[in-house]
C-alpha cells in the first residue's frame, strides 16, 4: 500500500471527527513522533557513550596489565595484577576481570581468574592484530561453562604483547559488563516510562487547548440558532482576539446587517428580541 493512499484513507478516518478531536488526535501524532524519535536518538547516544567509557578504561587497564607481564629467560610468563590506582576508576571489578594469555596460534599460556571451562573467542580478532590493528573489542553473550557469571554479557579487549609486524603473544582481558547494563537498564526504564506519560499528558492538554481555541465558535453557533427573522438586529459576539474566529464573527454580523437591510427594504418591520 503506497503511502498517499495510506494518508487518504487517514484523512478520511480523521473527517469523521470533530474538530477539536482532529486538531487533537494530529497535534499528539506529530507530538508523539517526535518525542519518540528523539527519546530513541538520545537512548542509542547515551548507550554509546556508555560503551565508549567502559572501552575506555578496559584499554587503559589493558596497557596495565601488558606493562606487569614479565616473560622469564627461560620462556616463563608471569603477570602482576597492577595495583589499584586512586586516580583511575574502573567501571568494573578488577577482581572479577578475566585475563588470560594466548600465542598467536591460539595456546593458552596463562590465565588469571576463574574462567572455568569458558573459551573466549579469538581468531577474528588475532587476524585482525595480524593485519596491524593496535587492539581489538568485542562482547560475548554465551557464558556458558563461567563460574559466577557477573553480568548477562562480557566486554573482551585483545591487545598484543610484543611490537613485531606479526604480534606472537596476545592479552585477552574479559570484563563483565555489569555496570553499563544497569545504566542502560535505567535509561531505558526511563524512556520507556516517561514518553508515554508525557504523550498522556499532552493529549489532555492539547483536548482542553483545542476545546479553548474553539470555543468563541461553539458560542457563535448557539447565538446563531437565536437568530431568525424577527430577530435580525441581533449580532454574533466578536472574540477580543485578532484571529481568524474574530474575521468570521465580523463577517457574519456583516452578512446579518445585509440581510436585515434586505428585510426593511422590502417593508418587513423584524421585532427587536
Amino acid at each position: 500500500m503506497s503511502l498517499k493512499i495510506i494518508l487518504k484513507s487517514s484523512f478520511q478516518v480523521l473527517d469523521r471527527f470533530s474538530i477539536r478531536t482532529r486538531l487533537t488526535i494530529l497535534f499528539v501524532a506529530i507530538f508523539g513522533t517526535t518525542l519518540t524519535a528523539f527519546g530513541v536518538i538520545t537512548f542509542n547516544f547515551l548507550s554509546n557513550s556508555l560503551q565508549n567509557e567502559f572501552d575506555n578504561a578496559l584499554y587503559n587497564y589493558a596497557v596495565d596489565v601488558a606493562d606487569s607481564v614479565t616473560l622469564s629467560p627461560a620462556g616463563d610468563l608471569s603477570v602482576n595484577t597492577p595495583t589499584v590506582d586512586q586516580a583511575k576508576i574502573y567501571p568494573f571489578s578488577l577482581g572479577t576481570a578475566l585475563v588470560q594469555i594466548r600465542h598467536l596460534a591460539g595456546a593458552v599460556l596463562f590465565q588469571v581468574g576463574r574462567f572455568g571451562h569458558l573459551e573466549l573467542p579469538y581468531r577474528d580478532d588475532f587476524r585482525k592484530l595480524a593485519r596491524g590493528q593496535d587492539h581489538t573489542f568485542r562482547t560475548i553473550t554465551k557464558l556458558q561453562g563461567l563460574p559466577d557469571a557477573e553480568a548477562q554479557s562480557y566486554r573482551i579487549i585483545s591487545f598484543p604483547l610484543d611490537n613485531s609486524p606479526t604480534p606472537q603473544l596476545i592479552l585477552q582481558i574479559a570484563a563483565p559488563l555489569t555496570f553499563v547494563e544497569v545504566q542502560i537498564q535505567n535509561r531505558r526504564f526511563l524512556f520507556e516510562a516517561g514518553i508515554p506519560f508525557v504523550i498522556l499528558v499532552s493529549t489532555i492538554a492539547g483536548f482542553f487547548l483545542a476545546s479553548r481555541a474553539l470555543a468563541p465558535v461553539q458560542e457563535m453557533i448557539q447565538n446563531a440558532h437565536n437568530i431568525g427573522a424577527l430577530a435580525l438586529s441581533q449580532r454574533l459576539p466578536v472574540p477580543a482576539t485578532k484571529d481568524e474566529v474574530r474575521n468570521l464573527a465580523l463577517t457574519l454580523n456583516e452578512m446579518l446587517e445585509r440581510i436585515e437591510k434586505a428585510f426593511q427594504s422590502q417593508g418587513g418591520s423584524p421585532k427587536i428580541l
